[in-house]
């Protein structure tokens, strides 16, 4: 939308539809715990959220997001861990550049799902596409989606999404104070992860990991003479 959170990287197609692959839910494996007990507590414009597994929306159940923006008119963000049926070539069929890339194209998120946002990894800055995270830039310029299709980059350097995930002024910051998302500082290797289907599962066994080792040590009481 180029319009509530002023984002200028989206690009309209024409999809009726994006199929995900339905996924097995893990939710009776381990009691949900509160976020506040996770190693971060506050997160900004590179940052991950991780659903906790008591989050239940279908748009968000076990879903790793990256926080591209983040400011006074609230947070937007893209689901790195859906990856759909639809191949970039199909989306993009009318482009000339997006013919034989048949890698899929990632479900963002619920909002503006027939729009288009893209992310690159590249050690290179460009005055073109903002720096999300060291190595890892939102592409905002049609002129430069193309190229990057034209120079067949695969998924580890290029993905691409339909929609994005979006919250209004200070509601993601209620959502994790309710301990709905998990937050972990965000890297190229998570962004560009080459099975982001498992993405959330390693994600959250690490955090509860975490928390379960600092739960045994808040429980050991000093010694007494």
């Amino acid at each position: 939308m180029i319009g509530a959170l002023g984002c200028s990287a989206l690009i309209p197609f024409a999809v009726a539809s994006l199929i995900v692959p339905n996924r097995s839910s893990h939710s009776s494996e381990v009691k949900v715990v509160p976020v506040q007990n996770t190693t971060e507590t506050e997160f900004d414009v590179g940052s991950l959220l991780c659903a906790d597994r008591s989050l239940k929306d279908p748009n968000f159940a076990q879903t790793v997001i990256l926080i591209v923006r983040y400011d006074e008119e609230g947070t937007l963000g893209l689901i790195l861990n859906r990856r759909s049926e639809v191949p970039i070539s199909k989306v993009l069929g009318d482009w000339k550049e997006a013919k034989g890339h048949k890698e899929p194209i990632f479900v963002g998120g619920p909002v503006e799902e027939r729009s288009l946002i893209a992310l690159a990894r590249s050690s290179a800055k460009s005055d073109d596409s903002p720096t999300i995270l060291r190595e890892v830039h939102l592409v905002s310029d049609l002129g430069l989606l193309q190229h990057m299709l034209k120079s067949a980059a695969g998924p580890d350097k290029f993905r691409l999404y339909a929609g994005y995930a979006g919250w209004a002024p200070e509601q993601l910051e209620e959502e994790v104070d309710a301990g709905a998302w998990h937050i972990f500082p965000g890297n190229a290797n998570i962004v560009f992860d080459s099975d982001p289907d498992t993405l959330w599962m390693r994600l959250i066994k690490k955090t509860e990991t975490q928390i379960a080792n600092r739960s045994r040590r808040e429980v050991r009481l000093p010694l007494t003479s």
